[in-house]
């Protein structure tokens, strides 16, 4: 660096030290105003000394003080301060007494700075950005002291880029002769960029119990486990990530931590070498492990302590004194997953910890952060003896388990228009018991899964019920408040879709979820501000939906209301359910037109399930036979039967049961229903035939309570059977069960899997069974904001689903069974969408087949 650059920076830095000398002299001067002759005296005149590029105005006014103001100390102390802050300005001020009032004379020394500092030899990073780098992006001013901080921000900035090689030179230029010297600085940032270095492979080496496996988004081993952020080229980076020094560093950290959490309690990590390409753009990043043994436990123990506050204060962390176990030592052994013998790692840790949580939260030792230091549970850090040489750890699980709690009221909050039994219903926690978090839980969960606290559309900002515990100043009596906050529960649509099964369509829909159909507005005019703000027609927990439909294929209208609990009783409710709909659709060979009317009553069995009997009717016809359907053909005598119009009347019974984490996209739980049907003649029926169909969905998440969105599978089963009966000898066609589309079996058509005629029509079954497994991976998730919460936004699946037709209800041939295996993509959020790429494993001859399907809605 030249020698006058240095003797100028030099300069600079000693003018900083020199205001900053004032500055703590003008401080001490304020301490005692009365000290000062011109403390409140009247201001007769303010002279600026020494302004260059500021005008006098600015400066004054940046002082805080103006002629005919009384002059204060304190004002000028903090006006100083604001000159430095704002101007960079070394400021002093002198005075003179006057009969009047006092004269003041502002003396000012500028640093020298540069107005309009020059970058040169910046390539792949426009100037926007390096100013954003050098935080210059909302002024152009320079000053000289601020050089070298700047100069690290830029390299730092092109380091965080990939750019490895990056140099930036700062260069002042020297004062030539018959310049001014108080003429501005010339600093011109001098950079060689280098190439910008893309990452082409990372080897590692030594990794013998996490090996690398798999691929794309099944990729398994140390990598995987670790997330690490370097990589070479890859399905969505043909170039590989840019290479950046901290994110290494960040990497071999968290495979560091990979091997502490999987008992490599003594593994190394280390960089061994970087290879760089001739050109220097592309490098090979090689990491060598040393794994070490791994730590096996030697004994087992679990210690009780009561925790108390910290004398030095609450910010510190609080005291712990060794107490006696509440439980036995043996029974909470055996509900702990680590044990002697087997690998110290984090997964039986954070295992045990949530056993042990369960364990007591169902004695009322509750943990949550709202209970204070005596009765909450709580879990504390292990403590861990190695013995290094044998590679062996004794553990000691550290709990305080704090004293039991009793609920004494459940108090419900935030629920501003819906009526508090709606609520109280869903609710497991009374008073008087011991709390329970497994209730609490469970009660919490229910509160979620109803939808009228959630917002689909607005998830990332509306808050999901929620709850906290309340100190009553009675010792062991808590109260527990649940708080919800009114959820989306008004759907009013005007919009259009499309899917692989229906076509095309437009929608016209209003669904209103908890409904109250006897809080009516107060005005027509007032009427949709009323219900937008949940004043009227809201609160009771009923259902509305009215919805028209009209498609390409499928027009569908349908009238449906619930009323979930008709003679108020919030536990063992009885429920009403009314329903009007009507459907034509336009199938392969025929046109369908159903008006269905429906009227069932249902009974809540517990919390989670429910038994409904009904009364059903439906109009039926079968029109648009296509030409090339032979009607004469013994597999289509069903069809043949059915054309024209006929009716079905008959007794419904169904038993549902649904214990999920959330309505929408569940994660956690299982979804049970059994469907049963009965039209008879002596009903007013044209056909007489009982028909079966039980259906099960289970969710089993993987990682379950490490974190808010991961991996789930989903198994989805179903069967069904049709008897006909009495004087009906077959089932109708249009009451037999078909497979294919992306509901049923993926990598198949609308009903284009099963048996079907030899000219290709497809013809159904008596009996059905069918069985899907989905692997679901979150692709991409979002933070909440406010929260620590995430939400998942996009989604991979792998899926394998098969099924099977009987012509016959007695009939089924495992020879027959379809099968496909695929791959999908879904929008969770804003819009439902997923798109499934099917193949079929295993066809009949006539099936039809569909690589691609989706569910494309705008609802």
């Amino acid at each position: 660096m030249p020698r006058i650059v240095i003797i100028r920076l030099l300069a600079s830095l000693a003018l900083v030290v020199g205001l900053a000398a004032t500055v703590g002299a003008s401080g001490q001067e304020a301490q005692a105003p009365s000290e000062l002759p011109y403390e409140g005296r009247l201001i007769l005149r303010i002279d600026v000394i020494g302004e260059q590029r500021y005008t006098e105005e600015r400066l004054r006014a940046a002082l805080g003080l103006s002629v005919g103001d009384l002059c204060s100390a304190a004002t000028v102390e903090e006006g100083i301060e604001y000159l430095w802050s704002l101007f960079q300005v070394r400021a002093s001020l002198d005075y003179r007494l006057m009969a009047e009032g006092v004269e003041l004379r502002l003396v000012v020394t500028e640093l020298p700075a540069d107005l309009e500092p020059r970058f040169i030899g910046n390539v792949g990073v426009n100037l926007e950005k390096l100013l954003e780098w050098a935080q210059l992006e909302d002024r152009r001013e320079l000053f000289l002291h601020q050089v070298p901080r700047v100069t690290t921000r830029v390299l730092e900035g092109y380091k965080r880029e990939g750019y490895y090689f990056a140099e930036v030179n700062p260069v002042i230029r020297e004062l030539q002769e018959g310049d001014d010297p108080n003429a501005p600085g010339d600093v011109i940032f001098e950079i060689i960029e280098g190439p910008q270095v893309h990452v082409k492979k990372v080897l590692i080496e030594g990794n013998e119990s996490l090996p690398e496996g798999g691929f794309w988004f099944w990729k398994d081993g140390l990598s995987a486990q670790a997330s690490i952020l370097l990589a070479g080229p890859g399905l969505f980076d043909w170039s590989g990530t840019e290479f950046v020094l901290e994110t290494l560093r960040g990497d071999l950290l968290a495979m560091r931590k990979v091997y502490r959490d999987s008992g490599y309690l003594n593994a190394v990590v280390e960089l061994d070498r970087l290879e760089f390409s001739e050109d220097r753009s592309g490098v090979e990043v090689h990491i060598i492990i040393d794994e070490g043994e791994a730590f096996v436990v030697r004994e087992l123990f679990v210690q009780a302590f009561s925790l108390k506050p910290n004398p030095r204060g609450s910010a510190y962390l609080p005291l712990e004194e060794p107490t006696e176990l509440v439980l036995p030592e043996e029974e909470i052994l055996q509900n702990l997953s680590l044990a002697p013998g087997k690998v110290y790692t984090q997964r039986w840790v954070r295992s045990d910890h949530q056993a042990l949580r369960d364990l007591y939260g169902k004695d009322g030792h509750i943990e949550h952060p709202s209970l204070g230091l005596a009765h909450t549970w709580r879990w504390l850090e292990p403590e861990l003896i190695f013995d290094m040489q044998s590679a062996e750890v004794d553990v000691i699980y550290r709990i305080a388990e704090g004293q039991p709690v009793r609920i004494r009221e459940v108090i419900v909050a935030g629920a501003t228009h819906t009526q508090d039994r709606i609520i109280r219903r869903e609710l497991s926690v009374m008073p008087g018991e011991l709390a329970d978090m497994k209730e609490i839980r469970s009660s919490l969960r229910r509160l979620t899964s109803s939808n009228y606290f959630t917002d689909d559309r607005n998830r990332l900002e509306h808050r999901d019920p929620a709850f906290r515990f309340i100190p009553t100043g009675e010792e062991g009596l808590v109260d527990i408040e649940f708080i919800v906050e009114e959820g989306r529960v008004v759907d009013m649509q005007i919009a259009a879709g499309v899917d692989s099964n229906d076509g095309l369509f437009g929608i016209v829909a209003l669904t209103m979820r908890n409904f109250d159909i006897t809080s009516m507005p107060s005005s027509f005019l007032g009427a949709f501000g009323e219900i937008f703000r949940k004043e009227a027609l809201h609160g009771a927990g009923q259902t509305m939906e009215i919805e028209i439909s009209p498609g390409s294929t499928l027009d569908r209208s349908r009238i449906r209301f619930v009323e979930p609990d008709i003679f108020r009783r919030q536990q063992d409710r009885v429920a009403l359910d009314l329903e009007i709909s009507k459907v034509d659709r336009i199938l392969q060979d025929y046109d369908e037109k159903r008006i269905a009317r429906r009227v069932k009553f249902g009974y809540t069995l517990g919390f989670n399930s429910s038994i409904w009997l009904g009364f059903a009717n439906q109009d039926l016809t079968i029109s648009d036979v296509d030409e090339d359907v032979d009607l004469t053909d013994p597999l289509l005598q069903p069809l043949a039967d059915q054309v024209g119009s006929s009716s079905l009347t008959g007794l419904t019974l169904d038993w549902r049961h649904r214990d999920t984490d959330v309505g929408f996209n569940p994660r956690d739980g299982r979804i049970l229903s059994w469907k049963n049907e009965f039209y008879s003649k002596s009903l007013g029926s044209d056909w007489e035939l009982y028909k079966s169909k039980i259906t099960w969905d289970e969710y089993l998440p993987l990682a379950k309570g490490e974190r808010d969105v991961h991996s789930v599978v989903r198994i989805s089963m179903g069967a069904a059977v049709a008897l006909p009966f009495g004087d009906s000898d077959l089932v109708p066609f249009s009451e037999r069960f078909f497979l294919g589309g992306f509901s049923s079996l993926r990598g198949f058509r609308y009903r284009g899997a099963g048996p079907s005629t030899s000219s290709g029509t497809p013809i159904g079954g008596e009996s059905m069974l069918r069985v899907g497994i989905e692997y679901r991976y979150p692709l991409h998730s979002i933070t909440r904001p406010g929260t620590f919460h995430k939400t998942e936004m996009l989604r991979a699946h792998l899926f394998m689903d098969a099924g099977l037709l009987g012509t016959k209800y007695d009939q089924l041939d495992f020879g027959d069974t379809r099968a496909s295996v695929g791959f999908g993509f879904g929008l969770m959020y804003p819009l439902p969408i997923v798109f499934n790429f099917g193949f079929p494993i295993r066809e009949g001859e006539f099936d039809r087949k569909q690589v691609f399907s989706f569910n494309l809605a705008i609802r």
